[in-house]
């Protein structure tokens, strides 16, 4: 099963709350970006219904983030939340370096090969562990491919398109 991180037009996936931990409502949580303060600082995060979910209390448990959320006072509300992933406003998050994005940016982007032609568009975009990997859905099929030097020669977030190297353009038999 792969790892993908729901998405939420306008928004950014901060994490997905695993259930709860201990009996006062808080949730185990395991987030969806390398920076956490993003879920703690940069607006309420709220659910794919769009209600809010304004956090309390925030620290680092044993094995990842416990949070505290205003509408999740007890351990049975916590477990009723099990799987729900959180967003946050893409409007609300700061601006990257030069050479960063965000998930979000590259979901919906045009696939192109190394010719320039379209083979398809970005679906998912999610970590392994080891490296970011994106979903290219086109020509009746499903592509996962590393976003690294070996497989992407150009991102253009203004144009909406990802140019493939010529190695990347073997996993589509071109």
């Amino acid at each position: 099963m792969r790892n993908r991180i729901p998405t939420k037009q306008g928004f950014v996936c901060v994490g997905t709350i695993l259930g709860a931990h201990g009996i006062k409502g808080e949730v185990k949580f395991k987030l969806a970006l390398e920076n956490e303060d993003i879920v703690k600082n940069y607006g309420v995060p709220v659910d794919e219904d769009g209600t809010p979910f304004s956090i309390t209390s925030w620290r680092q448990g044993p094995k990842g983030p416990l949070g505290k959320f205003k509408n999740i006072p007890t351990r049975e509300d916590a477990e009723e939340f099990r799987g729900t992933a959180l967003f946050v406003p893409r409007e609300e998050f700061p601006e990257l370096e030069e050479d960063e994005l965000y998930y979000s940016d590259l979901e919906g982007m045009t696939v192109l090969n190394h010719k320039g032609d379209k083979i398809g568009k970005v679906g998912s975009v999610f970590s392994n562990g080891a490296q970011d990997v994106f979903t290219v859905f086109g020509k009746g099929n499903e592509v996962l491919l590393p976003y690294t030097d070996d497989t992407i020669a150009t991102s253009d977030l203004e144009a909406k398109t990802i140019t493939l190297t010529e190695f990347a353009d073997e996993f589509f038999n071109l």
